[in-house]
């Protein structure tokens, strides 16, 4: 890009644009020109009040913004509200300091990045007041996070399925026993031993099928089978909760979606609908055709959303529960878009929460 086009897209006072610090003002111009160019980091200049009044146009290439838009705006507009938060209390109780946060940046198309925040207080001499220098590193990506989610569940649901193998292998050894005493009918016992490693097999495959690499490949996929196997993983879980998994598919439905990360999505819904209710409960799973979406809904007896964070429970980051990445569920949205559907929150009518899936019907596909 050229001198005199980054010239246009830097603050009119120049002053408050390179001489915010002492040093910069013995750069050449053409200098900070190719400085900002070519850089990835998006560097940012703020009033005392938090108003945008620099932003660099790497911007645009991380969160999808054009500069100008994000100039005159609050920074709080763009930063998730915990980031934002914790960022203005250091600053607050420490302005003298430099201080670092890993925040969740707003981009254009409403999704969240993550990144590192860096932010600095320096009195603007040219201006008579304080100004806020910011530094944002992108640090991740969705599928990093998605990562992180997978391996997150993947370790939680090996903790379980220990009780699940320990079981039949309980069963197994005390037929082996029983058969050592020379007892009759011992094809019966032959059967649910096998029923038992059978059991065994299924378990420890779905785990494995979660710890693999993700493909990005999307096909047709039979709704049910994908519920079943992912309640077969959370069966111990839920056993354990004394909470009860209902399981209701209208009729064969069949979706356009990526599988291994579809059925991340039903875990992740499904296993927070149990953790609700640690008194036990129930858990309703039901898949049928909409208008023009198919429905997957997961239906809990919990104690609700309350409404004062209920615009929060998608933002990166924020848990109510005490071992929670907070990041399942915008995660579990995000693999949702990609997929052309969306995921629907509501409050039902009497007690607990809705999480809809919704997802597009393939054509020639609907039975109803």
């Amino acid at each position: 890009m050229s001198q005199s086009n980054q010239a246009n897209e830097r603050p009119h006072d120049q002053n408050a644009s390179h001489k915010g610090s002492d040093g910069m003002a013995f750069m050449p111009d053409y200098f900070l020109d190719w400085v900002v160019a070519n850089t990835n980091d998006i560097m940012a200049l703020l009033d005392a009040s938090g108003e945008i009044l620099y932003i660099s146009p790497s911007v645009k290439e991380a969160l999808g913004y054009d500069p100008d838009e994000m100039i005159g705006q609050s920074a709080s507009l763009f930063i998730s509200t915990t980031g934002f938060t914790e960022l203005q209390h250091h600053m607050i109780n420490t302005p003298e300091l430099s201080h670092t946060s890993d925040c969740a940046l707003l981009c254009s198309n409403k999704r969240y990045r993550r990144a590192r925040v860096q932010i600095k207080l320096n009195y603007d001499k040219s201006r008579h007041d304080y100004a806020i220098m910011v530094l944002a590193k992108p640090i991740s990506d969705e599928d990093k996070l998605l990562k992180v989610e997978q391996m997150v569940n993947t370790g939680q649901l090996a903790a379980g399925i220990v009780h699940e193998i320990r079981n039949p292998l309980t069963s197994i050894k005390g037929f082996l026993q029983l058969l050592q005493t020379n007892i009759s009918s011992k094809e019966q016992y032959y059967r649910i031993m096998e029923e038992e490693i059978e059991k065994m097999e299924n378990v420890t495959g779905e785990l494995l099928s979660f710890s693999k690499p993700v493909s990005q490949q999307m096909n047709l996929e039979t709704l049910s089978d994908m519920i079943e196997e992912v309640v077969l993983l959370l069966q111990t879980e839920s056993s354990r909760n004394d909470v009860q998994l209902h399981v209701h598919v209208e009729e064969m439905i069949e979706v356009h979606v990526n599988r291994s990360q579809f059925k991340q999505v039903l875990l992740n819904l499904i296993k927070n609908a149990i953790e609700v209710m640690p008194g036990g409960g129930h858990v309703n799973i039901l898949a049928y055709y909409g208008r023009d979406k198919v429905h997957v809904d997961v239906m809990d007896e919990g104690p609700g959303i309350p409404p004062e964070i209920k615009d929060r429970v998608l933002e990166p980051f924020f848990t109510t529960k005490p071992n929670g990445t907070g990041l399942g569920l915008m995660i579990s949205e995000q693999i949702l878009q990609k997929q052309g559907g969306y995921l629907k929150i509501s409050q039902n009518s009497q007690q607990g929460s809705t999480f809809s899936i919704q997802l597009p019907i393939m054509k020639n596909n609907q039975g109803a």
